[in-house]
């Protein structure tokens, strides 16, 4: 979904909601704010994995799983 990031979580907006998946997602074309507002609202925090990547995850369920993760915080 090269570009169209932003897009696909806008219309997954639902599924998010639901399920509260963890999301992997390039942020280096539309930039981390723009890949943040579609979670606005939402119980996520934000990691910066790589100069390409970001890790989207819910509060709730990264405090359950005992992941550590090794990115910056976005």
């Amino acid at each position: 979904v090269e570009g169209m990031e932003v897009d696909v979580l806008d219309g997954g907006r639902r599924t998010i909601t639901a399920f509260e998946p963890w999301c992997w997602v390039e942020y280096w074309i539309k930039g981390v704010d723009a890949i943040k507002r579609p979670f606005q609202g939402l119980d996520y925090d934000f990691y910066i994995m790589d100069k390409l990547n970001m890790l989207c995850t819910p509060r709730r369920r990264l405090a359950d799983s005992g992941v550590r993760i090794n990115g910056k915080r976005a």
